[in-house]
């Protein structure tokens, strides 16, 4: 019923916010693959601040 429908949407409240994390480090990674060529990108990532 109703209660069921409140669950769900706290549920989804917490994971939407675990996975916003997430999907924003992934695309920082993405965006350095694509921006950089293989041999410079480990040396991006040890100047990325949040790593």
């Amino acid at each position: 019923g109703g209660e069921e429908i409140i669950y769900w949407i706290k549920l989804l409240d917490y994971s939407s916010g675990y996975y916003m994390r997430n999907i924003i480090q992934i695309c920082c990674i993405i965006s350095i693959f694509s921006s950089q060529r293989s041999e410079t990108l480990t040396e991006r990532i040890h100047q990325h601040p949040y790593n």
